[in-house]
């Protein structure tokens, strides 16, 4: 027995206003209090989990009043809400992936190339895989 019940679209926007405060609070009590050289691996790692939360929500939310300012009175679709939380991924990743190469003294010109066009490609697949179906 299978039940679907989808959820608002208000409550689904405040719920992720909500987790991006959280994240937000969470990002800067480990910015200030946690010494990522004494802390071992946990340091960088929720660094970098916090901060993804952050940007995350942040890319949806700016996606979301994008979309809000530029249609006025459209209605939003499930697709417009699976587009932007697609995309708020990939610009996570976008935003993430640099700043850990940067941190191991990996990151170059030529690395942030092949990683912008891997994420591009990857759009460009989703894009394409899912162009006949909108729903």
């Amino acid at each position: 027995m299978e039940y679907y019940a989808p959820m608002p679209y208000a409550r689904f926007l405040l719920l992720m206003a909500i987790t991006t405060l959280i994240g937000l609070f969470a990002w800067v009590y480990v910015l200030f209090r946690i010494d990522p050289f004494h802390s071992g691996w946990i340091g960088p790692v929720s660094f970098y989990v916090t901060f993804s939360v952050v940007c995350i929500g942040g890319y949806f939310l700016a996606g979301a009043g994008v979309h809000r300012w530029l249609a006025k009175e459209g209605p939003v679709l499930p697709r417009h809400v699976r587009n932007w939380l697609r995309r708020s991924l990939l610009l996570t990743l976008g935003t993430i992936i640099p700043l850990i190469l940067a941190s191991i003294d990996q990151f170059s010109f030529l690395n942030f190339v092949l990683c912008f066009g891997v994420l591009l490609a990857l759009e460009g697949v989703f894009q394409t895989l899912h162009r006949g179906r909108r729903v």
